[in-house]
């Protein structure tokens, strides 16, 4: 999980398993490798190749289990994972943004106080579900069910020597965490967002977003653990290429309670409208747009009431 000691247990296991440990580096990341750093992949399909985990006790990083090729999932191997305090999470992770420059948002969050920050949408995006989405083993929305397939040990950031002795017991690994600490935000990094303005109306609203997050956690005490079930382990859902539908008919702009009257476009605008040179509307189209669909559904109920009403005058009905 990103800021929630990935880091510390990164060198953790390498240092016990050394080159058999096989780590996940986003392709996109714009950070440069550290000095020491364990062996990389950075393309998890390269696993669907026996050959390829040869001689690999564990993989680790930032990715969803279920993102790990089938073969090696039907394997049923161990998944392990730390979990921090969502809050906690996002307010060292906003800390670690401004920090690292070669961070993608670096720019933009950098004259941005958290209250603001959630406002973007490129950070906003993820705050909602941003440790559960990487404990899923399917494409579906996490539930704690669908770990039951895999034997599973999940810790708490502030019980990590409990989660490492447990993942000591559980791997057979000589794992020692003594002296171990990597990626730790600055002392005091706190005390300056308290005086950040918006700062508690940031956490009240982080909250909100990750409160399925806090429900899991509250669930266990130190430790979220199992051996693998009888169940299946899904397969990868695969998705249809879809038909291309023709486009619809642009319809006229009608003042509310009028007739909507349907009449082919022009072709320079029909094929403006196709999907393969849609472009996304401006703010002001899509105003207009939900203004047009306001009217027609204005028009359609007035014209389920007039219908409801036998003594109507027929002139006083819309012409269709």
């Amino acid at each position: 999980m990103p800021k929630s000691a990935g880091s510390t247990l990164r060198t953790v296991f390498h240092q016990a398993l050394g080159d058999e440990l096989l780590w996940f580096r986003n392709p996109e990341s714009r950070q440069p490798a550290e000095a020491g750093h364990p062996r990389l992949i950075t393309d998890l399909s390269l696993l669907e190749r026996p050959e390829s985990w040869m001689g690999v006790r564990l993989v680790g990083g930032h990715f969803p289990a279920w993102k790990l090729p089938l073969g090696l999932r039907e394997r049923r191997p161990l998944l392990m994972a730390v979990l921090r305090e969502p809050v906690a999470r996002i307010e060292s992770l906003y800390t670690y943004i401004r920090r690292e420059r070669s961070h993608i948002l670096h720019a933009e969050l950098q004259a941005r106080t958290l209250r603001e920050a959630l406002e973007l949408p490129a950070f906003r995006r993820v705050v909602p579900q941003g440790q559960l989405r990487f404990l899923r083993t399917t494409q579906r929305p996490f539930h704690a069910r669908l770990l039951a397939p895999f034997p599973v040990l999940i810790g708490k950031h502030e019980h990590l020597p409990a989660f490492v002795a447990a993942a000591s017991r559980r791997t057979g690994l000589d794992l020692d965490l003594a002296d171990v600490s990597a990626n730790v935000s600055p002392s005091g990094y706190r005390d300056a967002l308290r005086e950040q303005p918006g700062y508690e109306e940031a956490r009240a609203l982080i909250a909100s977003l990750t409160e399925d997050e806090a429900e899991f956690m509250r669930s266990f005490d130190q430790l979220y653990e199992h051996e693998a079930g009888d169940g299946p382990v899904e397969t990868p859902r695969t998705t249809r290429p879809r038909a291309a539908s023709a486009p619809m008919p642009l319809r006229t702009q009608v003042p509310p309670l009028a007739p909507v009257a349907a009449k082919p476009a022009p072709a320079s605008v029909t094929a403006a409208a196709t999907p393969a040179a849609a472009k996304a509307p401006s703010d002001a189209q899509a105003d207009r747009r939900a203004a047009r669909r306001e009217a027609r559904r204005s028009a359609r109920q007035a014209e389920r009431r007039r219908s409801r009403q036998p003594d109507a005058d027929p002139q006083d009905s819309p012409t269709q």
